[in-house]
This record gives C-alpha cells, structure tokens and sequence, in this order.
C-alpha cells in the first residue's frame, strides 16, 4: 500500500540552496522562526513537508526524499558533467536515468537545459550556425525558368510496346509549378536530348533560356 502511493506522488522538482537549508533545518529540528517573521519561502518548504511526509535525514545530516538523496539545483551541472565524462558524451536522458538510482530533484529537461548552455557538450557535439539558409526560387512570368531532373525509377520499371522505361525526365516551369515529365529507357545523353527537344516543341514559344539542373547539359549538345 505505502509503495502504491509512493508511486503516485509527484515527483520532486530542483531544490535551490536556500529551500534545501529550511527543510534540513525543520528536520533536525534548529528551525525556530516565530510564525509571524517567516518568509514566504519559508512556509513553502513547511508546506512542502507537511503534503509530502516522505523527507527524512540521511547518516551524514543531507536530506533525502523517498529514500533517494536529494539533488541541490546549484550542484546538478556538477553531477550532469561528471556523468557525461564518465559515459563519454551521453545524452540527457541516459544521464536522468542513472542519476535517478540514488538521487531525486531534478527533471531530464533540467538536464537537457544544463547541457545545451555548457561548454563540454557543444566541444562534444558541436553545431554549425554557418549553414547557408534555403533559398526559394521564384520567377516573373511562365517559361523563363526550369528546372530540370531526372528520376530513377529502376525499381519500378514500366513496360509499355515492348519498351521498358526506368527512368523520368522531370521538367518543372518555375513560374508555375507546370510539371513536363518525359519517359526515358536510359540516361544516354542522345535519348535525353530527345526528350528535352520533345519538350521544347511542345512548350514554344515559351522556350526558357535560364535553366537550373545538377548535371552537365553541355554534355547533351
């Protein structure tokens, strides 16, 4: 019964120093603050003890909660990077799930925040702020621009007159979104040219002289 609504009790958030202090006072009984000069803080920590019943001294005078040790918020970043040294660049979660073996007051999302601000995490996994943002290509009217791909589509070949077709020919009007696919048996150079000539009869006198791709079409000609 007792371990049943240990369960359902709330977990114990970070502890600052001082909230730590007026607990371990009222527990070892030093704490003797008339009631009328007690801060709000105070009272908190007498609320606080009163609604959860599980605080006790350990051997050596520090607090304990559920049996565990509790966890200064000032001292967490000194176990957080003691752990991640010792598990050699662990992330927050492993770290909340050893820690919390022996110890209570804290949260993985502390863990995570106390990461991401020190210096040994980012010399461990560093991140790049130089990346160039994407950039949207637009244009002003139809047909002055393309952009021109093609697709591999070897796993999904489509016989069709006694031709097999594995690949596309994809043609994109910027301006639109217009898509002009073209089938293609191979990726030969010739048969890739006859199929942008298809496209261009079909598209005149819309015919684009600026034309974005990541192969060589020089190579076509």
């Amino acid at each position: 019964m007792k371990e049943a609504i240990r369960r359902k009790r709330k977990q114990l958030g970070c502890l600052p120093r001082s909230k730590y202090d007026i607990i371990v006072r009222c527990l070892n009984g030093s704490f003797d603050v008339p009631v009328k000069k007690r801060t709000p803080e105070e009272n908190n920590c007498l609320a606080m003890i009163r609604k959860r019943k599980d605080f006790e001294l350990g051997d050596r005078g520090s607090l304990l909660c559920g049996g565990k040790q509790v966890l200064v918020k000032e001292d967490l970043p000194r176990f957080v990077e003691k752990m991640f040294m010792e598990n050699k660049g662990c992330g927050a979660r492993v770290i909340y799930n050893k820690l919390k073996v022996n110890y209570t007051g804290f949260s993985e999302q502390a863990i995570l925040e106390i990461l991401y601000n020190s210096k040994y995490y980012h010399e461990k996994y560093p991140r790049f702020t130089n990346k160039p943002k994407p950039k949207t290509i637009t244009e002003e009217e139809p047909g002055k621009r393309w952009q021109i791909d093609i697709i591999n589509m070897k796993n999904q070949s489509v016989s069709y007159k006694g031709s097999t077709y594995s690949y596309i020919l994809q043609v994109v009007d910027v301006y639109s979104r217009y898509v002009m696919p073209k089938p293609l048996k191979t990726k030969s150079s010739r048969e890739v040219a006859k199929a942008l000539e298809d496209v261009l009869m079909v598209t005149l006198p819309l015919t684009s002289s600026n034309v974005t791709t990541d192969w060589n079409l020089k190579a076509l000609v």
